[in-house]
């Protein structure tokens, strides 16, 4: 006869990294449970804060009376728990969730707007000058980039009577609707004039290029973190009107060009029917298509050192992709390009400008465009 037998799933201390099992509470094994235990009931001082323990502004020995009130329960969201040290600086983060009757609403009504948990609240005390500084819904990086003085965390004057409310409401929404004008296009001076990384852009009309319109714009943490661009030819009558589409922008956790190699990993992506499908060509069914051409190295754009990688099918469109970094600089320039040779891929590319502060190219953008 046959016997089931229950498998006992294991997981590990977070102190020690011994194995326990998973019904045992807090994540700890029994002899860091007491010490944890301990830590709750008598507290910690500054120097002792330490995440592994989940401490909590509740339990820090040494708080602000004037953070009392924040060690209150609230519904629907977490306690603040001691995060990281940053120079002078301790954080704790109180994350959200959704309410059980919201998650409810939405598994009976599949027309209900879905919704997920905003971002977290963050707390941050200088422990020389006393210093508070309160954070509403952003991410630990955009935190860390004010603190450091690198640059200001943006919205937090119209965002901080939410802290420690759930619901942001239509804030993000009435926030990006700032950047389209009264047809409904996205306004590209609006945006240009909000990006906090160098734009790039042609201006010269020599190349022969004229702006067909915005193709990609992303918004993150209420910033502006990437605007593309899509121009075509408009003197060339020798051969098939040449495409180019590139996106400037911050670069994000992956390095440039490694982007392009984990989406090779992905089962089934392939990056040149992507190309297909985006500049409408059909594919050739009898050709097989070669693997493409990979370049690897430096380039020179708009006096900017990049470091990247462009990949082209030469045959039978000229199509080509390309991931590039700013050498030294934080900044992207990512995309594509149909109908060129790499030369003349290369040649446009290094024709290219920063706009940021070019006012008159950029309302020209915004008048010519055909989108």
């Amino acid at each position: 006869m046959a016997t089931n037998i229950m498998s006992t799933h294991q997981r590990s201390c977070a102190i020690c990294q011994g194995i326990i099992s998973s019904d045992t509470p807090f994540g700890f094994c029994d002899r860091h449970l007491q010490e944890f235990l301990i830590r709750q009931q008598e507290g910690v001082t500054t120097e002792a804060l330490d995440s592994r323990w989940g401490d909590t502004l509740e339990n820090w020995r040494e708080r602000p009376s004037i953070l009392n009130e924040e060690i209150v329960e609230r519904s629907f969201a977490s306690p603040f728990i001691f995060s990281m040290r940053e120079q002078d600086w301790i954080i704790f983060i109180r994350s959200y969730y959704l309410s059980k009757s919201a998650i409810s609403e939405m598994k009976k009504n599949r027309t209900a707007q879905r919704r997920t948990p905003r971002l977290r609240d963050s707390l941050a005390i200088n422990i020389i000058t006393g210093e508070i500084r309160r954070f509403v819904s952003l991410p630990k990086e955009v935190v860390l980039e004010d603190l450091r003085g690198e640059r200001p965390a943006p919205y937090q004057a119209e965002l901080a009577p939410f802290w420690g409310n759930p619901d942001l409401g239509d804030m993000l929404q009435r926030w990006q609707e700032q950047f389209y004008d009264r047809s409904g296009r996205l306004d590209i001076p609006k945006l240009v004039a909000q990006a906090e990384f160098p734009v790039y852009g042609i201006i010269d009309h020599l190349a022969g290029f004229a702006l067909e319109g915005l193709f990609t714009c992303g918004f993150s943490n209420f910033r502006v973190n990437s605007i593309g661009f899509i121009f075509s030819s408009f003197q060339n009558t020798e051969k098939l009107s040449q495409k180019i589409c590139f996106s400037s922008g911050i670069v994000g956790q992956v390095p440039a060009g490694e982007g392009l190699r984990f989406l090779d990993t992905v089962s089934g992506y392939d990056h040149y029917e992507h190309l297909l499908r985006f500049y409408h060509l059909q594919k050739d069914h009898q050709q097989a298509v070669a693997s493409p051409s990979i370049w690897e190295g430096e380039l020179l754009i708009g006096r900017q050192l990049f470091i990247g990688e462009i990949r082209s099918w030469p045959q039978p469109y000229g199509l080509h992709l390309f991931s590039l970094r700013g050498k030294g600089q934080d900044s992207s320039l990512e995309g594509s390009a149909y109908s060129f040779s790499f030369g003349e891929l290369l040649q446009i590319l290094n024709k290219l400008e920063i706009i940021n502060h070019n006012d008159d190219v950029i309302l020209q953008y915004q008048n010519e465009r055909q989108d």
